[in-house]
């Protein structure tokens, strides 16, 4: 049972116009969908995030995100 008083914000990160987000199922990994398109995030243990790669190309907003079973691919 997880209670609301027992949340606590480690960390805040400025994405901007962010559509949809999706952490890899290792959780080591993060998706991020903007309206420029898609960027791909490492996490580390202490919260902090590096840049991995991006993809752009959509000509419409991404509204859903999902990595494979590996998390080898979105």
């Amino acid at each position: 049972v997880l209670q609301a008083k027992s949340i606590e914000m480690i960390r805040e990160y400025p994405f901007k116009e962010v559509t949809c987000a999706k952490f890899s199922n290792g959780g080591h990994l993060i998706a991020i969908a903007t309206y420029k398109g898609i960027e791909v995030k490492s996490v580390w243990y202490d919260f902090n995030i590096s840049y991995l790669a991006s993809y752009r190309g959509h000509t419409s907003k991404v509204d859903s995100l999902q990595w494979s079973y590996n998390d080898s691919f979105i």
